[in-house]
């Protein structure tokens, strides 16, 4: 199972991208099949099941939401199998926490064997019937569209803020991505980590 790679490049304003939308929880990747549905869970660095404290409650979540439909799309794709990426969320989840409450799960990631995580424009096209994050922005980007995201001057942007898709990198398979987080956000962040900047960059 592909672990997904870390978001951690500066801003390109020179290329087209796609902002959508960032969840403020964990994600979840799941391989699965054609055949068979959903036959690995994982989190960020392990394994998980059903008895996996709080994550292994995503597993019900994804299978009774997504697995049918993104079996289909692995028809048409003509794939036998997939990795998906989920964020698991709340309406109180942050920084990776989360309390006794009702959860969810959103599709925002694909990879393909040999062919890599998919681009945006793809992603789009093959899953935006599915519920994913939105799209806030699309084109490219400047320094005046990123201060309004920090600032959450633009409708509908996310507590914590826009993750930037663009173009596969054909060596790597992986889109270039970066992303942008609001002054709210991170100020809670700061409050949060009460002064220990080994977890603030953690988690930043």
């Amino acid at each position: 199972m592909k672990e997904y790679p870390s978001i951690n490049n500066p801003p390109n304003f020179d290329d087209y991208f796609y902002g959508f939308v960032k969840y403020d929880g964990q994600h979840i990747r799941v391989t699965i099949s054609r055949k068979n549905g959903c036959i690995k869970f994982g989190s960020k660095k392990i394994l998980i099941d059903e008895s996996t404290p709080i994550l292994g409650e995503s597993i019900n979540l994804i299978k009774n939401k997504y697995e049918k439909d993104l079996q289909c799309i692995l028809k048409d794709l003509r794939e036998q199998e997939a990795d998906f990426y989920f964020e698991f969320f709340g309406p109180n989840s942050q920084f990776g926490q989360h309390i006794n409450e009702q959860h969810d799960v959103i599709l925002f990631d694909c990879y393909v064997p040999k062919q890599g995580i998919i681009e945006p424009k793809i992603f789009i096209k093959k899953f935006g019937h599915l519920h994913i994050p939105e799209l806030i922005h699309q084109g490219k980007v400047n320094k005046e569209i990123i201060e309004k995201i920090k600032k959450k001057e633009i409708e509908n942007v996310g507590n914590e803020g826009i993750v930037f898709k663009g173009q596969q990198d054909r060596k790597t398979q992986i889109p270039y991505m970066f992303k942008i987080k609001t002054y709210e956000w991170l100020e809670k962040l700061k409050q949060y980590c009460n002064g220990d900047q080994i977890k603030f960059k953690e988690l930043e």
